[in-house]
């Protein structure tokens, strides 16, 4: 699991290297949101408690992300 996640998370570490990079990671397995998986993702990729990490049209998701901060989506 241990090589998997460093890989998962380093992927995603391409796509926002400074604070002024956005982007949209998508992770499509619901076992991302359970242990073991979850134990290796960083914290602050999952919404606050009490709220969903699914997404059922992660397309319109990403759409909706980029028109939220004023961004033409790529």
């Amino acid at each position: 699991v241990v090589p998997g996640m460093t890989r998962v998370v380093q992927a995603a570490g391409r796509l926002i290297r400074s604070p002024e990079d956005t982007g949209v990671i998508a992770l499509f397995d619901q076992r991302f949101l359970h242990a073991p998986y979850r134990h290796y993702l960083p914290g602050d990729w999952f919404p606050e408690e009490g709220t969903s990490a699914l997404v059922g049209d992660p397309a319109r998701a990403a759409e909706e992300f980029f028109r939220m901060i004023g961004m033409r989506q790529p």
